[in-house]
């Protein structure tokens, strides 16, 4: 998507310079062959001569797109690093632990206590009023792991079930796999931020969506 574009501007700026000072022969048959990539190709494959190289095509064609998807990677994961988890913590509900609750302040101990045991920053506690028994912990560094407990979890497991759990949560966080995690996600995130762009002009939801991403 974006070579034809630049190979159009391209095309733009070498007729404008061709007013004012006429271009040779080789300018516009090294400007053809890349416009007209097909033949080309078929060209080079067949063993005839063109006016341009592999490597000046692979820059063409493939090159610009790669640096945008770097650029706009580096952009994503910038972004999502200053944002945090917090804006995922509002959509789940998450709540501090209740100190009046006995279940709730054994859990805060409990993560306290293997997160000393790993060597790690003890990671903050939520709370999800669900009866659904679930334990997660998210975050994009080990300095703001959070884990998430529901109400099952706390209520429906005993002691050392929940012990079992919240040490295998921890582990992921000593382990890394919240920053391995980040990545990932940062890759997926600008894979559906490029899509958006590119699908701008036809869709009226995208639109939207682009807008409402740049306020």
């Amino acid at each position: 998507m974006i070579a034809p574009l630049l190979l159009g501007g391209a095309l733009v700026v070498a007729h404008v310079i061709d007013l004012v000072e006429p271009l040779g022969a080789a300018p516009w048959a090294a400007l053809h062959d890349a416009i007209f990539v097909g033949p080309t190709l078929y060209r080079k494959l067949v063993g005839h001569q063109t006016a341009i190289s592999w490597r000046v095509l692979g820059l063409i064609y493939v090159a610009p797109g790669a640096v945008l998807m770097l650029v706009t990677w580096l952009f994503m994961r910038l972004l999502s690093r200053r944002a945090g988890v917090g804006s995922l913590l509002r959509r789940l509900d998450a709540r501090p632990p209740d100190p009046q609750q006995l279940a709730e302040q054994q859990m805060v101990n409990v993560v306290g206590e293997m997160a000393v045991a790993a060597g790690v920053r003890a990671p903050a506690v939520g709370v999800i009023d669900s009866d659904a028994v679930n334990a997660v912990v998210v975050g994009l560094t080990t300095n703001d792991a959070t884990i998430l407990v529901t109400n099952g979890f706390l209520h429906r497991l005993d002691r050392d079930e929940r012990q079992a759990s919240v040490a295998h949560l921890i582990a992921s966080v000593g382990n890394g796999d919240l920053e391995i995690a980040a990545t990932i996600f940062s890759v997926f995130e600008t894979w559906a931020l490029v899509a958006a762009l590119l699908e701008t002009p036809v869709s009226a939801r995208r639109r939207a969506f682009v807008r409402q991403f740049v306020r």
